[in-house]
């Protein structure tokens, strides 16, 4: 029993990651367009950058430090 509903699950689950994948592709491909982007800059940077930002809560960023030589 615990077998199914442990697939059962995982489906589920793997089916709604997919619709917010697409989700996040149209919307990103729609501000592309609107804003002149090209693909690799998409690829690269925007989505490079919502990955990283997605990683850390709003009240923990990043920190980075900048040492000039």
């Amino acid at each position: 029993m615990a077998y199914r509903s442990g697939v059962a699950t995982l489906a589920g689950v793997t089916v709604l990651v997919a619709l917010v994948s697409e989700v996040f592709v149209e919307s990103v491909q729609a501000a592309a367009v609107t804003f002149g982007m090209t693909p690799a800059f998409v690829g690269f940077v925007v989505v490079a950058l919502m990955a990283v930002r997605r990683r850390w809560p709003r009240h923990s960023p990043p920190r980075v430090r900048i040492i000039w030589t």
